[in-house]
């Protein structure tokens, strides 16, 4: 911001915006619209430290949008705060799949955990979390989970002992513990990705074909732009399966139907005509 003046009217402006009773719609808004348009030219932008920290700790939606805050103050304002990730773990739960704000927060996610200085055994935690999580994530969600997941492969190379460990075949005998709210002490790196093993049947091609990294024997060479896959639901996924080509020929049924309901014989033929 060039202008001294426009840069000090900014500062009192949000000043007095964050001191005034916020409708949640307004404190939404002011969550996304901090991190981009008004850190960069705040005076002292450690001092929204108490409203960041504050919204990180409601859950929910507010906890997803204040994020990307907390973040940037750590990453380039030096905060102190090594609880980030261990709060950033426990918001993966079944329920980020429905929320408004889903693609905003693994764009987010998938820029917290690009971090060098992250240890490997707690990006361990976050493959596994998110291994699980795909047993309960919506279809329209999965090609995303299974995506990110390689991602962090990828970025991680240590982590490919979670592709081939053969000892780990189900939750019988997982080592994991999910209800562990450390990421340090979930055992994840001792695990396997069953998990994702099991999405090599599901109904969706493009679902089962993405799962695939774990029966290859060797992981990609780049990792796949996310920011394509955040925003898709349903109606692009049914796009993605219905380009997929298949062999002619396939068995759909026993016997040749002749029309709708019209089968030469059984109780179908009997029960329906048209």
């Amino acid at each position: 911001m060039p202008y001294p003046d426009a840069r000090h009217a900014l500062n009192l402006i949000w000043s007095a915006i964050l001191k005034s009773p916020l409708t949640p719609d307004l404190y939404r808004r002011v969550l996304v619209a901090l991190p981009d348009l008004a850190m960069p030219h705040l005076d002292k932008p450690l001092a929204l430290t108490g409203f960041f920290m504050e919204s990180y700790n409601m859950g929910g939606a507010i906890s997803l949008l204040a994020l990307q805050g907390v973040f940037i103050l750590i990453n380039k304002h030096n905060l102190d705060y090594p609880e980030f990730y261990r709060k950033l773990y426990a918001l993966l739960e079944p329920t980020v799949f429905h929320v408004k704000y889903r693609a905003r927060f693994f764009m987010l996610c998938d820029l917290f955990l690009s971090s060098t200085h992250l240890p490997e055994y707690i990006a361990a935690s976050f493959v596994k979390r998110l291994a699980r999580l795909s047993l309960q994530a919506p279809s329209s969600c999965l090609f995303l989970v299974t995506k990110f997941i390689c991602n962090l492969l990828v970025r991680f190379p240590g982590l490919e002992k979670l592709v081939h460990n053969t000892a780990v075949t189900g939750h019988q005998n997982d080592p994991f513990v999910p209800t562990e709210a450390n990421p340090a002490l979930t055992k994840a790196g001792e695990s396997s990705l069953w998990e994702v093993a099991t999405l090599h049947s599901h109904a969706l091609p493009v679902v089962s074909r993405a799962a695939h990294f774990t029966k290859r024997h060797a992981l990609p060479q780049k990792e796949a732009d996310l920011g394509e896959l955040v925003e898709q639901g349903y109606e692009e996924l049914f796009e993605r399966s219905r380009k997929v080509t298949v062999k002619e020929g396939i068995a759909t049924t026993f016997v040749r139907p002749k029309g709708l309901f019209l089968y030469p014989e059984g109780i179908m033929a009997d029960t329906w005509s048209i």
